[in-house]
Parts: structure tokens; C-alpha cells; sequence
């Protein structure tokens, strides 16, 4: 960035009005995504974390943490917290886990070689400070934990591309904001949105 001709601004929130200031033939829309926080009792307490806020607060997760969902984000972030000493639970409500992963990524595999419990065909029902309660076939359990990290999925971050459709003009929206994805996804609409405007 810094020998290309780009103007950056960090620290600047995006709106309606700045754009329309700018007066721009054509707006890039990559507004992205946030987690999904699931309706269960407790959510809202001090030893939950998203899997993003997790990622930056590392060092206030206690040493037992209950991942809330098994997909690969789930996944990813059990062995990333597993690599720093941490013991690992992963609570996945269907009978799969990273069911949307590649094949060819073994995570299944990673997570019991790495000894990360993963118990499927389970809902949590709460969260406590001493765990979660989570509902199985063979009915309610405590599964114990300091920290619990939600990693249930994202949803799209669209105040600002809706608000900026009233200015008219011409927009590309971008990865997340279109529906929540991969990094690799993300890339092929930025990619193939710049081609369309060169």
C-alpha cells in the first residue's frame, strides 16, 4: 500500500455522508460480519467470549473452555486454544463436526489426536460460571468450564451498504456483507468486482 497510489484513511468511520462527500463513481462495499449471539440463558455473561473477541483476549480465558458450536471456526479457534495449553470442549448440536470444511482438512482427526472433546448431538441449554448445561440423548449435563467461546456462525453487516443504496450511484458489495464466507470467497467477488469496473 504504501507504493501504490492509494489514499487510506485509518480510525474513519464509513457513512452515508462521507461517501456522498466524496462523490466516487463507484463504491466498494466491504462492511463484513459479526457473530451471532444465540439466545441461551447466560450468554451475556463475563466468562463469554465470541470466537473473535476470544482471539484478542486470550489471556482472560480461563484453562477450561467449552467451544459452542463445531463448525470449522469452532474447530479452528479448539486447536488454535489448545496449542497454548488450554483444555478443550467443543458442544455441536448435529451429529458432525466442521461439517462445512473442506475433505480434504481432517479436522476430526487434528482434534482427537490434540485429545479436544467434542460432544455431538448436544445444545447447550445455559451458561454458568462453573460451565454450560447442555442437553444430550441421555438428558441434561454439566459440562465444566471457565470460559465459554461462541463460535454458532456470523450474519452480515448491512446498516451501512442499506443505507448508502438511497445515495444511487454505482456499488459492488464484497465478500461478508454478501453472505458470511472464507477469506478465499471474499477475494474471487473483490477481484472479479475490479475487472468489472477496469
Amino acid at each position: 500500500m504504501s507504493k501504490s497510489n492509494v489514499e487510506v484513511h485509518l480510525s474513519t468511520k464509513a457513512d452515508a455522508a462521507l461517501v456522498a462527500a466524496q462523490q466516487p463513481d463507484v463504491v466498494f462495499l466491504a462492511s463484513g460480519s459479526e457473530p451471532v449471539i444465540p439466545p441461551i440463558k447466560g450468554v451475556n455473561g463475563d466468562n463469554v467470549f465470541t470466537c473473535i473477541t476470544a482471539h484478542y483476549n486470550q489471556n482472560k480465558l480461563g484453562k477450561n473452555v467449552v467451544i459452542i458450536g463445531g463448525n470449522m471456526v469452532g474447530c479452528e479457534t479448539a486447536m488454535s486454544l489448545y496449542a497454548q495449553g488450554k483444555e478443550v470442549s467443543i458442544v455441536e448440536m448435529t451429529g458432525k463436526l466442521h461439517s462445512d470444511a473442506n475433505p480434504v482438512l481432517d479436522l476430526a482427526f487434528n482434534l482427537k489426536m490434540k485429545n479436544i472433546r467434542a460432544f455431538t448431538n448436544t445444545r447447550c441449554i445455559e451458561i454458568r460460571k462453573d460451565g454450560i448445561i447442555a442437553e444430550t440423548a441421555g438428558g441434561l449435563q454439566l459440562i465444566p468450564a471457565d470460559s465459554v467461546v461462541l463460535a454458532v456462525g456470523l450474519k452480515s453487516c448491512r446498516e451501512l451498504c442499506d443505507s448508502l443504496y438511497t445515495l444511487g450511484g454505482s456499488y459492488a458489495e464484497l465478500g461478508d456483507c454478501i453472505k458470511p464466507a472464507n477469506v478465499r470467497q471474499a477475494i474471487r467477488t473483490a477481484h472479479y468486482a475490479a475487472l468489472d469496473i477496469g
